[in-house]
């Protein structure tokens, strides 16, 4: 599976999964630092719009130091500029994978797509069970891949017995760079690959659900899973190289916080 879509399904898991990490901090003794350590088993499609599934893992890392600076698979390396009771704004440099024609032979004669360090903004707020979200990130090395902007909004369902249960609904919205990057056939790729010729434009890419559920247990452990999907649309969805507008991507994970 390509990088992105694990780091993207991490995301998801870290993000519920932090329900049951910070239950757990909460019982251990005042520090300024906390983490949680592990690793994650997903399957998804070989690339974003392919009708074909791969198998693969990636570990998780989530260290972050008197709640400001952060390190781990969800975020990249960023602080938290604000944090200001259920409001956080931050910001971080993290990894684009890019894509490789490499990963499936739907991509052949279509070249690769570079990948690069991408810098991202981020809004959170949290009201009770209730967290919304909006981030824009840009690759800024590699290939000009323009920006994507996320918008998603979760409910957490959590009980005294270390169980949780968080479903959440996304869109996110791409530049026209990105499309060209990712949905665009220019004419050399069409004459390479056998595919017509297509001009995506910026617009709306997907719209999508998931549903993260995990269960703490011991002294620091946790076991979490999701599932997500995401029905790509628009200029995306009409792209030659999509075979399949939806997407389904599911992963099994287990952690330590400490």
């Amino acid at each position: 599976m390509r990088a992105v879509a694990i780091v993207a399904l991490a995301a998801q898991i870290l993000a519920g999964g932090s329900v049951l990490a910070a239950d757990a901090n909460n019982q251990a003794p005042d520090s300024d630092w906390s983490a949680s350590l592990g690793v994650f088993g997903a399957f998804g499609p070989e690339y974003e719009g392919s009708d074909d599934i791969d198998v693969s893992a990636f570990p998780l890392v989530e260290i972050t130091w008197r709640d400001r600076v952060f390190i781990g698979t969800r975020d990249g390396l960023g602080i938290n500029v604000i944090k200001d009771g259920p409001f956080t704004l931050s910001t971080a440099v993290t990894y684009a994978f890019g894509r490789d024609q490499d990963d499936s032979g739907d991509l052949n004669g279509l070249g690769d797509v570079d990948g690069g360090a991408m810098a991202v903004i981020k809004g959170a707020l949290e009201l009770d069970a209730v967290d919304v979200s909006a981030q824009v990130a840009h690759q800024f090395t590699g290939d000009d891949t323009g920006f994507l902007g996320t918008l998603g909004v979760g409910y957490t369902f959590a009980s005294r017995q270390g169980w949780f249960l968080r479903p959440g609904v996304s869109t996110t919205f791409a530049s026209g760079d990105h499309m060209d990057a990712y949905f665009s056939v220019n004419r050399i790729q069409s004459a390479r690959s056998g595919l017509a010729v297509y001009d995506a434009d910026a617009g709306f890419k997907t719209i999508g659900a998931d549903l993260t559920t995990g269960y703490r247990f011991g002294r620091g452990w946790s076991i979490f899973g999701n599932v997500s999907y995401d029905r790509l649309i628009g200029d995306a969805a009409d792209s030659p190289i999509v075979r399949d507008e939806n997407q389904v991507s599911a992963g099994l994970g287990l952690s330590f916080s400490f």
